[in-house]
């Protein structure tokens, strides 16, 4: 019997933050040094309840974060909207029809990192506002993890790559 097993790490970006992989799974390891600012007259701007409600639940757990996205594509409601106390995290899921956004936001844990599952494909990454967000695949669906201002982030979707990139975008519109 054979056993080969793949891991590669890489440093992408500017923040210190280290992405590791195997053909099945990802996880952050080390720490980002970048921060998202968040001015104290920070207002969240979006016109869709859905994404108020879960920017509200971030600010109860983890103060005032730039982390929410303010755009989704149309037609999505509201499935479910948690706060998991074991692993102090904020969870939501929205629904459109068959289509699905998951978005979880967690308090970093460098000495317990989340794995991730992941096709087989090595993860790139899509820089915004000095922030690595680390890109793959898994089970058909587009994911995003990254680490922010001690939270560690995540959006996965069975929309199109291209609208995981707008979804990731509208979090730092207003930042050049």
């Amino acid at each position: 019997v054979c056993l080969l097993i793949t891991i590669a790490t890489v440093s992408l970006g500017t923040g210190g933050v280290y992405g590791s992989w195997s053909a099945d799974y990802f996880h952050l390891i080390g720490h980002q040094d970048a921060t998202v600012p968040v001015p104290a007259d920070y207002v969240f701007r979006t016109e869709r309840p859905e994404l108020q409600k879960i920017y509200a639940l971030v600010v109860q757990e983890f103060g005032k974060q730039r982390i929410v996205p303010t755009w989704i594509p149309e037609g999505y409601t509201q499935e479910e909207l948690v706060v998991l106390d074991l692993s102090h995290a904020v969870y939501s899921s929205l629904t459109s029809g068959d289509q699905r956004i998951s978005i979880s936001f967690t308090e970093y844990r460098e000495k317990n990192p989340h794995n991730y599952s992941k096709d087989n494909m090595i993860p790139f990454v899509y820089e915004v506002a000095g922030v690595s967000h680390y890109i793959f695949s898994n089970a058909g669906r587009w994911v995003t993890v990254w680490e922010v201002n001690g939270l560690e982030c995540k959006i996965s979707t069975s929309c199109s790559k291209e609208t995981l990139f707008c979804i990731v975008d509208s979090i730092y519109e207003e930042i050049e």
